[in-house]
C-alpha cells in the first residue's frame, strides 16, 4: 500500500498486512491489491454506497448494525484478520457501507480497502452477487435468508436471472454461494420458494431506506436547504408523524407568522405500494386538520362563514418526496442507465408506478 498511517486507535501504524488471508471470492473479478480509502472524500449518502438488493434490513436494523460496528472499532480497532471492504478499480464500493459509515462517525480518516478489477463482467447480477459474497467477514452481519430472497427477486425482475428452477439454483448455489452463509436443505428450499412466491405476487421495486439524518444530509448536498430553517422532513408511516407535523411545526409557524412551512416526505416502508398509499394518507390528513380548524371556527360564528383557502394558499407546502424507488427515482432504470439522484420527487410523480 506504500503509505504509513496511524488509524483505528493506533491498531494500524504501517502498511496493512493481510498476507495471511486468501483474497475474498468475487464473481468474475480479479484481485488487484490493497489501498487506503480517504474517508473525508467519501459521501455515504451517494447511492453508490447503498447496495440495493444486498441487505433486507429496516432503517432501525441498519442503525443498530452501524452502532455495533462503531463500538467494535472503538474497543478493538481494525483487525487485519478479516478482509477489508471491496472496491472496484473504478473507485466504487461493492460492499462495506456499514463499516465505512461507522468509521466516519468515529472520526477516522483512513480505511484499508481491497481493490478488484470487475471490468471483465460488471453486470447488475455480478454487482448484487458480489455484494453478498463480500459480506463473508467479521466484523459484520452475514447475509440472512431475507437478503438472499430480496436479491433473487430483484435479479429476476431485472431480467438478470431467468425465472426457472435451474437458473435460480445456479445463481443461489453456484454464484451467490449460499452454503457459505446458511445451512440446511430446508433453508435453501424456503429461499427458493419465497423467491418464486414474491415474483408470482408481483413484488418488484426496491426502496432506498435511510435514516432521517442521511436524508437531511442528502437534501443539504443536493438542494442546499437547511433542516428546520428551509423545510421540515417527516416520515409518513403512521398518524404520529401527521400529528407532530401539524402540532409541532405548522401551528407554531402560523403563530410566529413564519410561512409557508415547506414539507418533505419520506417512507420507512420497504413496499413502494405501501409508501404511495401512506403519502396520500399523510397529505390528506394534514389537509383535513387544516379544514377542520376552519369548520370549528365557522361553527362558532353566527351570521357569517369563512371560506377555506384553496390548497395553494395554505400555510404549508409539500415540496416533494425523497427519491427512494429503485429504477424510478434512483439506481438503474430498465434500460441499464444510472438515474441521477439529485432532486425531490413531486407528489404527482411519486404516486405513479412509472416515471412520467
Amino acid at each position: 500500500m506504500g503509505r504509513k498511517k496511524t488509524v483505528f486507535n493506533g491498531t494500524i501504524d504501517i502498511d496493512v498486512d493481510f498476507s495471511g488471508l486468501e483474497p475474498r471470492n468475487q464473481l468474475d473479478a480479479q484481485f488487484v491489491g490493497f489501498d487506503w480509502l480517504d474517508l473525508d472524500e467519501v459521501d455515504t449518502d451517494d447511492q453508490d454506497y447503498f447496495n440495493f438488493a444486498v441487505r433486507d434490513e429496516s432503517v432501525e436494523e441498519f442503525r443498530k448494525r452501524v452502532d455495533d460496528l462503531s463500538l467494535t472499532f472503538e474497543e478493538r480497532g481494525f483487525s487485519t484478520s478479516y478482509w477489508p471492504p471491496c472496491f472496484g478499480t473504478d473507485g466504487k464500493p461493492r460492499d462495506g457501507r456499514g463499516r465505512i459509515k461507522a468509521a466516519k462517525e468515529n472520526g477516522e480518516r483512513w480505511m484499508p480497502i481491497a481493490v478488484y478489477d470487475y471490468s471483465k463482467c460488471d453486470t447488475l447480477l455480478n454487482h448484487v452477487t458480489n455484494g453478498i459474497l463480500a459480506n463473508l467477514h467479521d466484523p459484520a452481519s452475514r447475509p440472512t435468508m431475507k437478503d438472499f430472497v430480496k436479491a433473487g427477486v430483484f435479479l429476476i425482475n431485472r431480467s438478470e436471472i431467468d425465472y426457472t428452477d435451474v437458473a435460480i439454483n445456479d445463481w443461489l448455489f453456484g454464484k451467490a454461494k449460499v452454503r457459505l452463509f446458511l445451512k440446511g436443505q430446508s433453508t435453501y428450499t424456503s429461499i427458493i420458494n419465497q423467491i418464486k412466491d414474491k415474483v408470482d405476487n408481483g413484488e418488484e421495486a426496491l426502496v432506498d431506506l435511510r435514516e432521517s439524518g442521511d436524508w437531511k444530509s442528502w437534501i443539504k448536498t443536493n438542494l442546499g436547504l437547511d433542516d428546520r430553517k428551509d423545510y421540515i422532513l417527516t416520515a409518513v408511516n403512521n398518524v404520529t408523524y401527521v400529528n407532530r407535523t401539524w402540532c409541532e411545526n405548522i401551528l407554531p409557524a402560523i403563530k410566529r407568522n413564519k410561512l409557508p412551512v415547506n414539507i418533505i416526505l419520506y417512507t420507512k416502508s420497504d413496499s413502494p405500494d405501501t409508501a404511495r398509499a401512506d403519502v396520500k394518507k399523510f397529505v390528506d390528513a394534514i389537509h383535513t386538520h387544516y379544514e377542520t380548524s376552519y369548520k370549528m371556527v365557522n361553527n362558532n360564528i353566527i351570521g357569517m362563514n369563512i371560506d377555506i383557502p384553496p390548497i395553494e394558499q395554505r400555510p404549508y407546502k409539500f415540496i416533494g418526496c425523497c427519491p427512494q424507488f429503485y429504477g424510478l427515482h434512483c439506481g438503474v432504470d430498465k434500460n441499464g442507465n444510472t438515474i441521477i439522484q439529485d432532486h425531490l420527487i413531486s407528489l404527482k410523480k411519486y404516486a405513479q408506478a412509472e416515471e412520467g
